[in-house]
């Protein structure tokens, strides 16, 4: 069997297969997609092949080996199972193999069947044959236990399966399976029956003035904008709910407040999450609790209903996400002056917005030396998710152009965002760069400080950033920030003060590479006028200390 596993980064070697104890075929690839992921595969015309992730092991042997019977006996090109998802398992034919492959980046399309129905909504074929494509009923290929596939979570077909689960017989994993997924469905249940109580008053050692909520584990400039705030809040009377593992969530524990942590954002279909909300809401008791994040449209109604004020922090400019928040808030905080008026405007004077700015822990913050260094390279670095919103590519053609005019390093820090075959694109250009330019993918990297040290520029390609992390945090570091102009990055960097320098999406990457040789000419100068932004507008102690205010004025309210 051969079961795919995908390397998040390219920084490592491109492609490799091995064979576990088990006698399962892995083979890690650095693409997102099995169209460029299995794309080494030389497919006799006429041949199928069987793919499958490792969630497939939970499914009878049986039904594998019937379905690729059936696939050969029907001569199929997919062929599927209902009830199982297809990003589980499928086979394919050779011919569907080189369709996908020869279509390149499918927006959306993560397997070949997904790739494959695109491109038949479009009308497309191989040399104008349509491909037969089937999803197969259980009995035709003998599995009467359909409805146990159904059952089973999405999130566990995701997963390895348990070790324990490996060692019964085909026929009694998947039953196993949900068997267990039931038990934890189970807990999540009777916890959440639990605190559905009354709160219980058990002293006051956990009672704190202020619960935030930060849960999503992906919201990465959230999270580093309470990172940078930690040392001027208060342990003893803030606790927070937080994603599970983030880096936040060690910060926090580290330094002494209470906090939870969630598994799905605290999303409204999550028993297990909304439970771990009720019980900090019992146990800390809050006057105030801070939503940072769209969260706050689930469950801003359950606070408001036990009286507790509440703040709504919007830091993304679609609105329409926060919008059932809005109602319940007694004041929202925005992270720039324009999402501030965009909402004002929406919600009439009536409504408490407030301006308040991330901000940067500046003595965690020592800006780099201005020196190049010994070998002459400029060293770039771009931080953020690979989706076409990062504008990562355009990020890669500048850097390209640049390196036509100096030597160039740049490293991309980040995971793939929500279309893989945009991924696929860029990791094939990464592994494209040639010298004078090298070119590094890898995942998130924490502490991210060291890497901003390291660096000269920092590339910034978002196309609609409320206001930007990456680009405050490249500031203080004394970096020479570049970003594409939008809101968000004009109310950072004020060009004729020589903060940083802006660039439009339709310029030509020669010439924004020729400006920010021009920039580096004059390195100093660009840093000092980007840290004194920082200091100025954008310091962590000031936003904690606004929000302070802002809680103790709340809390005075509900008293």
């Amino acid at each position: 069997m051969r079961v795919s596993r995908c390397v998040p980064g390219t920084d490592r070697v491109a492609s490799r297969t091995s064979l576990s104890p088990d006698g399962v075929e892995v083979v890690a690839s650095p693409f997102f997609t099995d169209a460029k992921r299995l794309r080494a595969l030389a497919l006799p015309r006429g041949a199928l092949m069987t793919v499958l992730r490792p969630a497939a092991l939970l499914l009878p042997a049986d039904v594998l080996r019937a379905t690729l019977e059936r696939a050969r006996q029907a001569q199929l090109d997919v062929a599927m199972v209902d009830g199982v998802p297809p990003e589980v398992f499928y086979v394919a034919s050779a011919r569907a193999h080189a369709m996908a492959e020869a279509a390149g980046a499918v927006a959306g399309a993560v397997t070949i069947p997904q790739a494959i129905e695109r491109l038949r909504r479009l009308g497309l074929s191989v040399r104008e044959v349509p491909l037969a494509v089937a999803r197969l009923a259980p009995e035709d290929v003998g599995w009467p236990d359909r409805a146990l596939a159904e059952a089973l979570d999405g999130s566990a077909w995701k997963e390895w399966p348990a070790a324990p689960l490996l060692e019964l017989d085909s026929r009694s994993r998947l039953a196993a399976a949900l068997r267990a997924h039931d038990e934890d469905r189970a807990r999540d249940r009777e916890r959440l029956r639990r605190a559905r109580g009354p709160a219980t008053c058990d002293g006051m050692d956990r009672r704190r003035s202020v619960l935030v909520t930060v849960p999503a584990m992906y919201q990465s400039g959230a999270n580093a904008a309470w990172e940078e705030m930690l040392t001027a809040l208060p342990a003893d009377d803030i606790a927070f709910v937080c994603g599970r593992d983030t880096a936040l969530r060690r910060l926090l524990d580290a330094r002494g407040f209470t906090t939870w942590q969630t598994t799905d954002g605290m999303g409204p279909r999550s028993a297990r999450d909304a439970a771990v909300f009720l019980e900090a809401l019992h146990t800390v008791r809050p006057d105030v609790i801070h939503f940072d994040g769209a969260e706050g449209s689930t469950w801003a109604p359950v606070a408001f209903a036990r009286g507790t004020r509440i703040v709504q922090h919007v830091r993304l400019n679609e609105l329409e996400r926060f919008q059932p928040a809005f109602a319940f808030a007694d004041a929202i905080v925005a992270v720039a002056p324009h999402l501030q008026q965009r909402i004002a405007a929406r919600l009439g004077p009536s409504a408490r917005v407030e301006h308040i700015a991330d901000g940067i822990d500046l003595q965690a913050r020592v800006p780099v030396a201005y020196g190049r260094p010994a070998d002459g390279r400029v060293r770039c670095l771009c931080v953020g998710r690979i989706e076409p919103e990062k504008g990562t590519t355009q990020v890669l053609d500048i850097s390209r152009a640049l390196a036509a005019l100096v030597p160039c390093d740049l490293l991309v820090v980040g995971s793939c965002g929500h279309d893989p075959a945009y991924c696929d694109a860029f990791t094939a250009d990464v592994l494209a760069a040639a010298p004078p330019l090298t070119a590094t993918w890898r995942s998130f990297t924490h502490p991210i400080h060291a890497l901003y040290a390291h660096a000269d520029v920092v590339l910034v390609g978002s196309r609609n950033e409320a206001l930007g992390m990456v680009g405050l945090e490249a500031l203080a570091a004394g970096c020479l920030l570049v970003a594409r102009r939008s809101a968000g990055y004009a109310c950072i960097v004020d060009e004729s003060r020589d903060e940083g320098l802006l660039f439009d999406g339709s310029d030509a990457p020669a010439v924004v590479a020729a400006r920010i040789v021009e920039a580096l000419g004059e390195r100093e100068r660009f840093a000092v006028g980007g840290r004194r932004k920082v200091e100025s507008t954008f310091d962590a102690r000031n936003t904690a200390e606004r929000l302070l205010a802002l809680w103790r004025d709340l809390a005075r309210a509900s008293t």
